[in-house]
């Protein structure tokens, strides 16, 4: 390859555009380990594909497929039942059936305004005023 120019990148995730907004009030230690993973996850998958986008503006990323759902989870790795690893396969054919070249500027810009909401939350008085006795 001469340049990165004649690169084209397909891009297959399992983390991304999916990550909701939960009510973790009642979470123990377990589902708030459990969290803490897929808003880790979800933030290290988007923040590499902005980097890579970033460092390589004249790469081509042609399709980027990320889960448009949440897909099952166990809490035992590789210990899922054919239902879910079905339901896994049937979810990626879908979602790879509606990629659409040029989605990443789509998810990426999703994950901005994510990553802005989470800038101001951090930044307004009433989140202070809630988490202030995480100071003391």
């Amino acid at each position: 390859m001469e340049s990165d120019a004649d690169v084209v990148i397909d891009v297959i995730a399992s983390t991304g555009s999916n990550l909701q907004r939960v009510n973790a009030s009642e979470f123990r230690s377990l589902a708030m380990g459990y969290r803490y993973l897929e808003i880790s996850s979800y933030y290290t998958s988007m923040n590499g594909l902005e980097r890579a986008k970033f460092s390589h503006p004249n790469v081509t990323y042609r399709y980027v497929v990320l889960p448009s759902t949440p897909l099952p989870t166990n809490y035992f790795p590789l210990s899922m039942n054919q239902t879910q690893v079905q339901e896994i396969y049937d979810r990626g054919v879908q979602d790879g059936q509606n990629a659409r070249v040029g989605m990443i500027d789509d998810h990426l810009a999703a994950y901005r305004m994510k990553r802005a909401d989470k800038s101001a939350a951090k930044a307004s008085p009433q989140v202070e005023a809630e988490t202030s006795f995480l100071s003391s």
